[in-house]
């Protein structure tokens, strides 16, 4: 059986983004049967360097935005009986 992939350019620290990510995949293939939610950061800057500004790119990229997509998705999933 054949594979289709879609690229979309997203940043995934963005809430928005991550909305916008989920309706594309659903409009493209009607359904997602597995979501693989690997975004994420770690400078290599000792703690007490970082800066209030880095600390929430970190917190956006690692946390705010996969949890947003994985919101939507397992909310469309339960919805579908899973498709």
């Amino acid at each position: 059986m054949g594979r289709r992939a879609m690229a979309l350019s997203v940043n995934a620290s963005h809430w928005g983004e991550m909305d916008q990510l989920a309706d594309a995949a659903y409009a493209e293939f009607g359904r997602v049967d597995i979501l693989v939610n690997n975004a994420g950061m770690s400078p290599a800057i000792p703690s007490h360097e970082m800066t209030e500004a880095m600390f929430d790119k970190i917190v956006s990229l690692n946390f705010k935005g996969p949890f947003r997509l994985a919101a939507n998705v397992a909310k469309r999933m339960s919805d579908g009986n899973g498709e």
